[in-house]
């Protein structure tokens, strides 16, 4: 199911990086719902690796549906 040497929630970094966006970009997606984030504190929010595999399969969707 899970890979022990891979974490289950995300950085904002390391989701922009995985996406090839910027830190920004990241955030941009989060406060337009498009992405799911949780929040650890108030300087902190993680996106559950799954939600990444969610938002990429709807933005793919998205882009075949235009």
């Amino acid at each position: 199911m899970y890979e022990i040497d891979q974490p289950l929630l995300l950085r904002i970094t390391e989701v922009g990086a995985l996406l090839g966006i910027s830190r920004s970009a990241v955030y941009r997606e989060i406060e337009a719902g498009r992405l799911k984030a949780i929040v650890i504190n108030k300087r902190s929010k993680r996106v559950p690796r799954e939600e990444l595999s969610r938002y990429v399969e709807s933005r793919v969707a998205e882009s075949i549906s235009k």
